[in-house]
């Protein structure tokens, strides 16, 4: 098959979440197929990135966002609202949300109609629906197949993120933000319904999704979100005795939300009990207030952007997962669980993974709640290796990337054949 993916951002380096679903997606589908790649840049650094991407695809096109003069509207501020979308006219007149402003421009509509016509291009898969707004009028004529990828409910996600930043903004902006909320969720349902598949990345968000679109409904499938269980593994060392451990892209509003309720909530619960205990936050781009946190207890330690996650995995007692925004599920955790980390998180943390209570993770959704199972991992050593043997069971036969993407690949296969 000759594969075209439409993404939003860098896959590489797989510096988050939605980056490493991506880019290791293309990877295991590049073993058998010709992936080509087409995707937006932020950073003046990322094209010296796509050699690792060519290693794997067939071409690839990078085009620079086209407004990266401004904050990216996905992220904790409210900034790019300001500057943007409440004082730009031509909002109020379109039918577009505006994060579709922020994911359009004329050289990568060029660059898709470049692909199509040289290459023999069988499915554009689509990551995110913000990035199916352009013209296919050329694919439609070859008969290609449209593939999105849902990698949360966005407008779910969209609206929690209107919600953290509004909190202390005027009357008048949150009317415009719900009208901008509007937009997106009648975008949303018309995208997904205009697909050949979707994919969401679990059955919650599945059933979410279907009851959220009009009728006819487009095929939607399970894809989980999946773990490199040969790159992470259980190290030989022995760990830290009290060390915390939180990973994730600190840009990303939930991460922020997470870390802040964590910091001021529940470990002053824990570091009571272990004052020598310590918290590595390990991730890019965190925000001013994130950094703060440094300045007022020194047992906090935010790294910003690591090379290679696995140093703090393999170090920590506990990984944390304090989250109580977002979508999808979170490949952090899964990353921990292959390392062979026990995890504490919140039942939307951890939705969307079959991991059972007790047996694979601990689940907590008050801060009172939460510090008790910190606590009790830290306490209990056999209690840690008990349930990290069982959740690396659970990621290696249920999340293993190569057997996700070759029963997503047979589904592609199925929707060529008709």
């Amino acid at each position: 098959m000759n594969i075209l993916i439409l993404s939003p951002e860098m896959p590489y380096p797989p510096t988050s979440g939605g980056r490493l679903r991506v880019f290791k997606v293309l990877k295991e589908l590049s073993a058998s197929n010709n992936v080509y790649l087409i995707a937006y840049y932020s950073d003046d650094n990322d094209p010296q990135y796509e050699q690792s991407l060519r290693r794997y695809c067939k071409d690839v096109r990078l085009i620079p966002l086209p407004m990266r003069s401004f904050p990216n509207p996905r992220g904790n501020n409210e900034k790019f609202y300001d500057q943007v979308w409440l004082n730009k006219m031509r909002w109020y007149f379109s039918q577009a949300p505006i994060v579709n402003q922020y994911f359009f421009s004329e050289k990568f509509q060029e660059s898709i109609d470049f692909f199509i016509e040289h290459y023999p291009i069988d499915i554009i898969q689509l990551e995110h629906c913000f990035i199916d707004q352009y013209d296919y009028k050329i694919a439609h004529d070859k008969r290609i197949k449209k593939v999105l990828v849902q990698q949360n409910v966005e407008h779910e996600v969209y609206l929690q993120r209107l919600n953290y930043i509004g909190r202390n903004m005027t009357v008048l902006w949150k009317i415009k933000a719900h009208l901008d909320y509007k937009k997106f969720m009648e975008f949303e349902r018309s995208t997904v319904s205009n697909q050949d598949l979707c994919v969401t990345v679990s059955d919650d968000d599945k059933d979410k999704l279907l009851a959220f679109i009009s009728d006819p409904a487009p095929k939607t499938i399970v894809v989980p979100n999946g773990v490199d269980v040969d790159y992470l593994r259980p190290p030989g060392a022995k760990r830290d005795e009290h060390t915390l451990v939180f990973t994730g892209h600190m840009g990303w509003f939930p991460n922020e939300d997470g870390i802040l309720w964590f910091f001021q909530e529940i470990f002053p619960k824990v570091s009571a009990v272990y004052p020598e205990i310590r918290v590595y936050v390990a991730g890019r781009e965190p925000s001013d207030q994130i950094k703060a946190i440094t300045k007022m207890d020194s047992r906090f330690v935010v790294t910003g952007y690591v090379d290679d996650i696995r140093d703090f995995l393999y170090k920590g007692t506990v990984f944390v997962c304090p989250l109580r925004m977002g979508g999808g599920t979170r490949l952090k955790i899964l990353e921990a669980m292959a390392s062979g980390l026990p995890v504490v998180s919140t039942s939307l943390g951890s939705q969307g993974l079959e991991a059972i209570p007790g047996e694979h993770i601990g689940i907590a959704d008050t801060a009172d709640d939460f510090a008790k199972k910190v606590l009790l991992l830290l306490a209990n050593h056999k209690l840690r290796e008990q349930i990290s043997i069982k959740a690396r069971q659970l990621v290696e036969e249920k999340y293993c990337w190569k057997r996700i993407v070759h029963v997503y690949e047979r589904e592609l296969k199925n929707l060529l054949r008709g």
